[in-house]
């Protein structure tokens, strides 16, 4: 993949084949899909996002914190107000860590985002057994956060470099001016054909809460 800093956010994405999901197989994007995440400026809890399909306006998902408290728990809805998943942040762990339950299910655990910023430069790693092929895979991210730029790729079988295959792209308006004012953040989300929304999803939230944690520690 070569240097994180480098990478172009408009690249073509080719589609993912087989298809990987994580969460469900019916969030599996059918074309390439851009995705606008918004965090609510009125948000008591600062964690609410609201997230639709760039090019058309529709709704996909939504990210709800107010029914939780300390910023450790999210509940992720699909575009009908229905239940997806659950994000919730271990404490007390030296690696920032958020573990996705189903959403029906309080214990059953579909996977663990960790995630590390080292000089601005986010990693970001999941691994889980794909829905689809029943093998394991490692989605990861890496990036240049001071350009507000991210790469997120697969890894089948968790075969090493060779065998990763570019999935997505995040690119944040850091200069908006809503940014700055209420510390919210715009992140673009690109995802390739045959990737797990819900997955990408996840991990581009567990990014800005990672984020706001690296801020709030300098």
């Amino acid at each position: 993949m070569g240097n994180s800093q480098s990478f172009n956010v408009n690249a073509p994405l080719l589609p993912c084949n087989p298809p990987v999901a994580a969460v469900d197989p019916r969030f599996i994007a059918q074309r390439e899909t851009t995705l606008l995440l918004k965090e609510k400026i009125m948000s008591f809890s600062g964690d609410d996002f609201s997230i639709k399909e760039v090019q058309t306006g529709q709704p996909y998902f939504k990210v709800d914190g107010r029914s939780f408290s300390l910023r450790q728990k999210k509940q992720f809805l699909d575009a009908y107000g229905l239940p997806v998943f659950n994000m919730k942040k271990q404490l007390l762990k030296l690696v920032s860590t958020q573990n996705v339950y189903k959403a029906d299910s309080s214990d059953e655990k579909l996977f663990v985002i960790e995630s590390r910023f080292t000089l601005m430069k986010p990693k970001i790693f999941a691994v889980f057994n794909d829905l689809v092929t029943g093998e394991q895979c490692e989605v990861g991210l890496k990036g240049n956060w001071i350009a507000r730029q991210c790469v997120l790729f697969v890894d089948r079988g968790r075969r090493g470099k060779d065998n990763q295959q570019v999935i997505g792209y995040i690119h944040s308006e850091w200069a908006e001016a809503r940014n700055l004012l209420f510390d919210k953040q715009t992140y673009f989300l690109r995802i390739a054909p045959g990737v797990d929304m819900a997955l990408m999803v996840a991990i581009t939230v567990a990014l800005d809460e990672k984020a706001h944690d690296s801020q709030n520690s300098i």
